[in-house]
C-alpha cells in the first residue's frame, strides 16, 4: 500500500463513527415520529416505507426546504417554535446536536440515478436544446420575406 493513502484511510473510522452516532440519535429521539427518506421522481413520499410512521414530516424531504440555522433551533428546543408540538429532543446533549445534523444533512440528499436515468436525461436535455436552436435558427432566416 503506498505510504501516501494511509492517512486518508485512518480518517475513514472516525468519519463512519459519527455518521452512526448521527443515525443512533435519529433512532433515538425522532424515529418514533419521522422518517429521513430523501424524496425521488420514482418515489415519492406516499410511496415510502415507513412514510406512515409517525405524525411528524418526512425530515429527509424538509432539510433541503430549511435553513441549517431554522433546523438546528428546531432541534435544541422545538416547544420554543411551536408550543403544542410533540417532538421532544430534551434527551439530546447539546453535543449531540451537531451529530444529528450531519446525518440529517446526509440523508436529505436523493441517491444518485442510475447511469440508464443519467443518459435518457442527457439524450432529452441535448434534443431540447437542439430543437430550440432549430426554431431560433428558422424563425431567424424566415422572418426575412421576399420583395
Amino acid at each position: 500500500m503506498r505510504a501516501h493513502l494511509i492517512p486518508w484511510l485512518l480518517l475513514l473510522a472516525p468519519l463512519a463513527r459519527a455518521e452512526n452516532r448521527g443515525e443512533d440519535l435519529f433512532n433515538q429521539a425522532c424515529s418514533r415520529c419521522h422518517i429521513a427518506q430523501a424524496a425521488t421522481r420514482a418515489s415519492p413520499t406516499s410511496g415510502l416505507v415507513g412514510a406512515s410512521k409517525g405524525s411528524g414530516p418526512n425530515l429527509g424531504e424538509l432539510m433541503p426546504r430549511r435553513t441549517y440555522e431554522q433546523v438546528r433551533a428546531w432541534i435544541q428546543a422545538p416547544q420554543r417554535q411551536r408550543p403544542e408540538t410533540g417532538c421532544d429532543t430534551r434527551m439530546l446533549a447539546p453535543s449531540d446536536v451537531g451529530a444529528l445534523m450531519s446525518y440529517l444533512a446526509t440523508v436529505s440528499q436523493p441517491p444518485e440515478p442510475p447511469r440508464a436515468e443519467r443518459l435518457r436525461q442527457e439524450l432529452a436535455q441535448q434534443v431540447a436544446e437542439r430543437r430550440a436552436r432549430q426554431r431560433q435558427a428558422g424563425t431567424s432566416t424566415g422572418s426575412k420575406e421576399p420583395r
